[in-house]
């Protein structure tokens, strides 16, 4: 889950990644890159220096969704924002791409194509389609913003003057519009969403269609919400007089409601994470208060009227399922701390419940996706509530509030007991979370808080670390059986 600060309130936003169970352990030493495979008896160091200045750790690199390619940097310059561009497809060897690229690549999800942007004098850079193993082909010069479709059949770019072209991978183009910014996204068959930045530097949000051509949605958007690639669904507030519009296709927008300050989603989109909103499920802030801070909660469900949820200064942590079929939040909290009562509430297609107390002194916690299970701490003890049964069960002492986690599906909660200030580690345990009784099984003793879960069988983690290098001994626990995969190792890539 990423975590989000919005006015004061941390907000819970899900990304629902592949399933990293097989994917290769990628990781970074003594400035290089390194891939354990699957099965491999031992890593390979797959890249030389990563970037120019050793004191650096600002690694450029991306893998694809499938985890089968995987796209890096050497020598990268911070000044410059470029360097020799390599990618790697089978975990042991590399091939040169480009020698001089900026970073920002952009990959498909299979990690078939590549786009990047190849460093050239006075013109921003020049833009090129890379497929898988070698074919490289210009698409344009002078390129300051580019992203393929979401069905993986288009390539959209931005020329430095701001002209928009979608142009197909054969190379046949078509112009968008001109005095554009930024691509939000272009859906598949070709439709576009973007932004242009006008002189007081406010920007205006639209969209275009093959059947309508540019249509200008608002004059002053700061959030916006892309629905997900299944769904051609874009909520948007006008910040002119902040109305919610719903716009579906080629439908004209729906005004939602009036007097609207932001989607809270919104926040998420900036880190590439939203959360599924299919059917249009969400929460916004209405009638803010600039003096105070402080606005009303209300969420949308589908196509259902919408409601007041709560009120912010009554809500310091908030978490929905991705369906938004739950929502938990922690409220009432003491003066001076962030620590209160944890509700629950669930809404259902014929009936909405009233708030559940889940417990007391709640300083944080955390819900899977579909909202089933939440972990959560009290008075420094680490519980486990089931929304179903409305059961909870306590899993462990002495458990910090950043010391727990989720795997991605949720079958799996890992964390870390026993902690120490002064070395940074404690004991590591690992539970099955969809048992009727979970037990804790000890993962490893000696363990550096930052570990990555994968599945409820596997976990990476790092042992001995010395918080004075930042290195550790780089550790694989999988089938209740752990193996070490190097030393000296200072950061693991991919796994959040």
């Amino acid at each position: 889950a990423l975590f989000v600060y919005n006015a004061g309130i941390l907000w819970h936003s899900y990304d629902v990644p592949a399933n990293r169970s097989r994917y290769p352990v990628v990781y970074t030493k003594d400035n290089t890159l390194n891939v354990m495979l699957e099965n491999g008896k031992k890593p390979n160091a797959v890249s030389d220096y990563l970037v120019s200045d050793e004191n650096t750790t600002n690694v450029r690199a991306v893998m694809s969704d499938s985890g089968e390619s995987l796209y890096f940097h050497e020598s990268f310059n911070e000044a410059t924002n470029t360097g020799s561009l390599f990618a790697s497809f089978d975990g042991k060897t590399k091939l040169p791409v480009s020698s001089n690229a900026y970073s920002g690549i952009c990959l498909t999800e299979d990690g078939t194509y590549a786009l990047f942007l190849e460093a050239a004098e006075n013109n921003g850079g020049n833009l090129y389609l890379y497929k898988k193993k070698g074919e490289k082909r210009k698409i344009a010069d002078g390129v300051k913003d580019y992203a393929f479709s979401e069905d993986a059949k288009y390539v959209g770019y931005v020329e430095i003057n701001g002209d928009f072209y979608i142009a197909s991978f054969s190379g046949d183009r078509e112009k968008i519009d001109s005095g554009v910014s930024k691509i939000e996204a272009i859906k598949s068959g070709g439709s576009a969403v973007y932004t242009k930045q006008k002189e007081s530097g406010e920007h205006s949000l639209y969209c275009w269609t093959k059947a309508d051509g540019a249509l200008n949605l608002a004059e002053r958007v700061t959030y916006h919400v892309n629905m997900n690639k299944n769904s051609d669904k874009l909520y948007y507030v006008d910040d002119a007089d902040g109305t919610l519009y719903e716009k579906n296709g080629n439908k004209k927008p729906k005004k939602i409601d009036t007097g609207v300050a932001f989607i809270m989603e919104a926040y998420g989109k900036t880190n590439g994470i939203t959360p599924d909103m299919k059917y249009g499920n969400f929460l916004y802030g209405k009638n803010h208060s600039a003096q105070d801070f402080t606005y009303d909660i209300y969420l949308k469900r589908g196509g259902k009227q919408t409601e007041k949820f709560a009120s912010s200064g009554d809500v310091e942590e908030i978490a929905a399922s991705q369906d938004f079929s739950i929502i938990a939040y922690i409220s009432e909290a003491a003066s001076g701390t962030r620590s209160g009562k944890l509700y629950m509430r669930q809404y259902g297609a014929f009936k909405n419940s009233e708030p559940v107390q889940i417990g007391e002194n709640i300083s944080s916690f955390k819900m899977i996706a579909n909202g089933r299970k939440i972990a959560y701490i009290s008075d420094g003890n680490l519980y486990m509530y089931d929304t179903k049964s409305k059961r909870y069960q306590m899993i462990a002492e002495n458990v910090k509030d950043n010391h727990y986690r989720f795997t991605v599906n949720g079958s799996g909660l890992y964390y870390i007991s026993g902690y120490t200030e002064e070395k940074g580690t404690g004991n590591l345990y690992a539970v099955k979370t969809m048992q009727r009784n979970p037990k804790s099984v000890k993962v490893d003793s000696d363990v550096y808080y930052a570990f990555k879960p994968r599945t409820e069988k596997q976990v990476i983690y790092m042992k001995d670390y010395d918080i004075n290098t930042g290195k550790g001994t780089l550790v694989q626990w999988k089938n209740k059986k752990s193996r070490e995969l190097d030393s000296g190792a200072i950061s693991v890539l991919f796994e959040d």
